[in-house]
């Protein structure tokens, strides 16, 4: 299955290629990066403010322990200072903190007339510093201040200044530096300090991006093996068993995308296994279907034939009915005429036993009744020759039954091509073959009635002969010898009689009969015609069937159209 089935695989969809910060390395660096440099940055800015603090109040204690030991120098030599002011410049010219270039000292009277600074063109001038100014406000108002340290602006510049009052004299010595040069050693720090975290950064950013390649590989591996599945290929990639046998999550999550491509995999196999079973079964389908078209196309002509022949018979049938009709007619008339010629036989032996008395009378009354005789059984033995058209008829029927079995016979073959579908027609055709039958037996049944009708018929006819025989040649032959022989005519009017008697219980049997059969054919005209109902139902039916094989040929179709599309997205996948 896996030789053929990657070529569908749709070109570029292969998954996005993570670059930059999308790679899940990168996010885990740069998260590390970004959370190293805020601890640095947040570890630096509160150092840096404490730090600084602290050093602020440092300097702030260096400036007010030097100033005071400036102010016990004054005081120690205040006297002299009052009688010569240049002597601060001994005293104080020396004093400032050694690591501040900017930090000097400087000495102002009462007044604010500045008595020593390190420029020489201010001494003697007023004092610009508004701090100062504010000490001299306070002093001037009663109070003296104690030594301490302000803070101020000037030029732009903030400035440190430590001040001592004298008690005496009140003369003022400050020390001052600005702050910015008391930060220079600590932003200096701040810069290596600084410096040293962005190399740390770069050193573990390098170990993080070296440490996260070793740690994601397997992820690697495992996003190659989600693309390969993407892009429909399930074949065994050999770099699986890296990832598949760790013991962390990464083994798990690799364990089961295996289980998951191997699922898929059975799931495409059965899906596979399924397609050659589905064309088998359609191929089945629709070589069934077109023979069952055929079959009930051929079984739809055949029942329309069978059809019309059974209205045929049920025509033929009338005809045969209204035949017997006229047959019982005729049986009716010959009944009839039996019975007539019983009351002549007692004629004839009456005037027998007169024949002596009357014998010329007797002759004008035999040879009557022998030309009434005559006529009359002339006449009874053309009519009896209608019962001969019986055995047309019969002949007709047994023709008609023996076309029906035939056709029931194929109609039972072509039921039996079409299978299940032709399993009631089957059932139709039995019953017509058995209904054809039984028209044969039926027929069988009519034949040796009529053949007893032809005996008892040639019966009445050799008894009319021989009694015309016996009257023409006998009787008025032997005129002469009538009286002696008038007891045996007697005798014979009696067998006479007898016989019109026979012949009349035969035509009363053979009427009986016909009406059996005509009762019979009544019958078999109400079943054919009822077959013939049948029939065309299943002609019918059989319509409907070859419309229904079309709508199956349509479902055949989809269904196959079906099995291409199930085709076409296995083939999509590729496997080994």
């Amino acid at each position: 299955m896996g030789k053929n089935k990657g070529k569908n695989v749709p070109e570029g969809d292969q998954g996005p290629q993570l670059k930059g910060f999308k790679s899940i390395s990168s996010l885990v660096m740069l998260a590390v990066i970004i959370s190293m440099l805020v601890i640095g940055i947040l570890s630096e800015v509160i150092n840096n403010i404490e730090f600084r603090n602290n050093y602020k109040e440092t300097v702030q204690n260096d400036l007010l322990t030097m100033v005071e030991i400036g102010g016990a120098l004054m005081d120690a030599r205040e006297l002299q200072i009052q009688a010569d002011p240049s002597i601060l410049a001994e005293l104080i010219a020396d004093i400032k903190l050694e690591s501040c270039s900017t930090s000097y000292a400087y000495a102002v009277d009462k007044t604010g007339i500045m008595l020593y600074h390190p420029k020489p063109e201010k001494i003697g001038e007023p004092v610009e510093n508004a701090a100062v100014k504010g000490l001299l406000s306070q002093m001037a108002s009663g109070t003296i201040p104690e030594p301490g340290v302000i803070e101020y602006e000037y030029k732009g510049a903030m400035k440190y200044a430590a001040y001592y009052i004298q008690p005496i004299s009140n003369n003022i010595l400050i020390i001052t530096v600005d702050e910015d040069d008391i930060y220079a050693p600590i932003n200096a720090t701040s810069i290596k300090s600084t410096i040293f975290i962005i190399i740390a950064f770069v050193i573990v950013a390098v170990i993080m991006t070296i440490v996260s390649k070793i740690m994601l590989k397997p992820m690697g591996i495992l996003t190659e093996i989600l693309q390969d599945s993407a892009r429909l290929d399930l074949r065994h990639n050999e770099k699986s068993e890296i990832v598949k046998y760790r013991r962390d999550e990464i083994g798990s999550i690799a364990r089961d995308i295996a289980s998951l491509r191997q699922v898929i995999r059975t799931v495409v196999g059965e899906i596979d296994g399924s397609e050659v079973r589905l064309d088998e079964i359609i191929n089945q389908l629709k070589d069934t279907t077109v023979k069952l078209n055929d079959n009930s196309a051929d079984n739809s002509a055949t029942s329309q034939e069978l059809a019309a022949g059974m209205q045929e018979a049920a025509d033929t049938t009338d005809t045969i009915n209204d035949n017997v009709s006229v047959m019982v007619q005729n049986a009716e008339q010959i009944n009839d005429l039996s019975q007539q010629g019983a009351a002549h036989a007692v004629e004839i032996k009456s005037k027998a036993e007169a024949i002596k008395e009357d014998v010329q009378h007797s002759i004008d009354n035999a040879r009557t009744v022998f030309d009434d005789v005559k006529r009359q059984s002339d006449e009874a033995i053309e009519q009896s020759k209608a019962v001969e058209k019986i055995n047309e008829l019969t002949e007709q029927i047994r023709s008609i039954a023996s076309q029906t079995n035939l056709l029931a016979l194929n109609a039972s073959i072509e039921a039996a091509r079409a299978g299940e579908a032709g399993r009631g027609f089957a059932v139709v055709a039995e019953e017509i073959g058995n209904l054809a039958n039984q028209s044969s037996d039926t027929v069988s049944g009519i034949n040796d009635i009529v053949a007893e009708v032809n005996h008892s018929v040639t019966n009445m006819s050799e008894c009319l002969t021989r009694a015309l025989d016996y009257i023409d040649n006998n009787a008025m032959a032997d005129y002469a010898k009538f009286d002696e022989i008038a007891e045996g005519y007697s005798a014979d009017a009696n067998s006479f009689e007898e016989n019109m008697t026979s012949i009349h219980q035969a035509v009363a049997e053979l009427s009986s009969s016909i009406n059996d059969v005509s009762d019979s054919i009544s019958g078999m005209n109400s079943t054919i015609n009822e077959s013939a109902k049948g029939v065309t139902d299943v002609a019918n039916k059989t319509t409907d069937i070859v419309s229904l094989t079309a709508d199956t040929e349509q479902i055949v179709d989809q269904t196959e159209q079906c099995s291409e599309d199930m085709k076409a997205i296995v083939s999509r996948f590729q496997m080994d």
